[in-house]
């Protein structure tokens, strides 16, 4: 409600001038009237603060969402991978002929790898060692890992360890002592070979009932050795540097001389007979007289029954 208050009288004040209030009756606020304004900004106040309340309860429940999407999606990646990364890569270690390593825990056994290849499975989680001496391994060197073992299922198998270094050698070897000479054999043309040995400068022989020999190449030429005769030969390789110490002597080498050709005889003539030098390993000989041959076991022949005034050919084999 609005209303005009005059001056008294009901009329304007003098000089035709008019004094004039206007009035609008305001909520009261305190005893007093409320100030021109305050009811919006109020009005404005209370819906932000339901907009922000609103808004944290969106970010917790999106939370929540995230969280529990996390959860499951970890169970399902672990269900499907096993937690196999989980299971540490055995540290390990060779000592003499013994391959260790320590013990690996939820391991469920342990695989040997062995120059790149898997060879062996321990399905133990208790073993965790392993003889190399038991292989029968030829001198040489080789390389050896280890993985742990998961269950198939959760748990899925470890990495390789790092590769550890075997070098073989034969009982009574020294750690600088050059390795045996192998693989002895002969050739058609009467060669004897073998394997050459690292940091070996050269070669000791030995042949039964023969006097040694030494070969600066890992071969030697045996066609001297008398013919169908047994001989066993051995070798060893002597190094190029004192740091170093001759090898052990091979495996011993069973060796058979075959026939070889008997070398032909030197013959002399005289007016009734023809003779001849021995030949070793000779059984016997034949004369050959104009293309008619004779055997003989003795070094000559009588040529005495033959016709005088004729030329004849002879031989002798």
């Amino acid at each position: 409600m609005a209303y005009n208050q005059y001056n008294q009288g009901g009329r304007p004040p003098q000089g035709g001038r008019q004094s004039q209030l206007q009035y609008a009756p305001q909520p009261q606020y305190g005893g007093r009237a409320q100030p021109q304004g305050y009811g919006g900004s109020a009005q404005k106040s209370g819906t932000s603060s339901v907009f922000w309340i609103i808004l944290c309860i969106v970010v917790v429940v999106m939370l929540g969402v995230g969280l529990l999407v996390g959860f499951f999606l970890g169970r399902a990646i672990g269900n499907s991978t096993g937690s196999g990364a989980n299971l540490a890569v055995p540290n390990i270690s060779l000592s003499g002929d013994i391959l260790s390593w320590d013990e690996i825990p939820n391991a469920t056994g342990y695989k040997i790898k062995k120059d790149g290849s898997p060879f062996e499975t321990l399905k133990s989680a208790t073993e965790t060692s392993y003889d190399l001496s038991k292989l029968n391994l030829p001198e040489g060197t080789y390389r050896f890992a280890v993985a742990s073992m998961g269950n198939g299922d959760s748990i899925a198998d470890s990495l390789y360890s790092k590769e550890v270094t075997y070098e073989k050698r034969d009982e009574g070897t020294h750690e600088n002592q050059l390795t045996k000479p192998t693989n002895l054999s002969v050739s058609d043309n009467k060669v004897l070979g073998w394997n050459a040995v690292n940091n070996a400068d050269s070669y000791n022989i030995q042949i039964s009932g023969q006097s040694d020999k030494t070969s600066n190449t890992a071969s030697l030429d045996i066609s001297y050795l008398p013919a169908e005769q047994d001989f066993v030969i051995k070798i060893q390789a002597v190094p190029n540097d004192s740091k170093y110490q001759a090898s052990n002597w091979s495996d011993p080498y069973n060796y058979t001389t075959k026939q070889g050709a008997l070398s032909a005889p030197v013959i002399t003539l005289s007016t009734t007979q023809v003779s001849w030098n021995a030949i070793p390993n000779a059984t016997g000989y034949v004369v050959s007289i104009d293309g008619s041959e004779k055997t003989t076991t003795a070094t000559n022949y009588d040529l005495s029954n033959l016709a005088d005034g004729k030329t004849y050919q002879i031989k002798v084999k």
